[in-house]
């Protein structure tokens, strides 16, 4: 659906302002996420305390699930909060509300999706390289939820928004397996610290934030009904 296309400034001239959305855009993923991340993974420790048996060190599903929702929540939130800034600039009438909200809750199911099945791929995979690829498809799934969630704060102002889910779907997968084949060449026995994962999810959401700063940059650039 596409309904307010007169909430949208025509930025079109110069080219040149386009650009710094898309740049703007980027940065304010890299921020967003390295200072969401930090946070989170306080607020994800005080809640481990909450399950005994993940302090001794033993396996808990329901703590690496509960802790990886809160460390979403707070992502999301401290991400499209910054972005909503951005787009409520070139979409003045845009609802910030409903994109932080669909933002958390889409990245709470990518999240909660990827915190439970991990352990299943995990002992499905006999290799490294099976267990790469079983990845990548899950976060692909993963991207694909944050993607649909966000679309749905996007449907009323811009067109063509489908492009948004595949750019997160896409991306998501690429970079996981980018820096997944990485980890491998750098850690080729298969222990890898808690500190790689902050930088994979980093290269995910980076990967995500160039994709997506092309479809913003597109659909402001052309606000054109289907």
């Amino acid at each position: 659906m596409y309904e307010n296309k007169d909430n949208i400034q025509n930025i079109s001239a110069p080219p040149g302002a386009l650009w710094t959305v898309w740049l703007l855009w980027v940065l304010i993923y890299a921020a967003g996420y390295g200072a969401g991340a930090l946070i989170g993974a306080m607020a994800a420790g005080q809640v481990l305390r909450l399950f005994p048996a993940a302090q001794q060190g033993l396996d808990n599903n329901w703590a690496v699930l509960a802790s990886g929702l809160v460390w979403a929540a707070t992502v999301g939130f401290v991400l499209s909060g910054f972005q909503s800034l951005l787009l409520h600039y070139h979409i003045p009438r845009f609802d910030w509300r409903r994109w932080v909200f669909a933002s958390v809750l889409g990245l709470m199911g990518a999240v909660g999706l990827v915190a439970a099945l991990q352990r299943l791929i995990a002992d499905q995979a006999n290799t490294f390289i099976y267990f790469t690829l079983y990845l990548s498809v899950l976060v692909a799934i993963a991207g694909g939820i944050l993607g649909w969630a966000q679309h749905l704060a996007l449907r009323d102002y811009l067109p063509d928004e489908n492009r948004w889910i595949a750019a997160n779907c896409i991306m998501a997968a690429v970079s996981t397996l980018l820096v997944m084949l990485w980890f491998a060449g750098r850690r080729g026995n298969g222990v890898y610290l808690d500190f790689d994962f902050f930088w994979l999810g980093g290269a995910i959401f980076l990967g995500i934030g160039l994709a997506t700063g092309f479809v913003l940059y597109s659909l402001l650039r052309h606000p054109q009904p289907e």
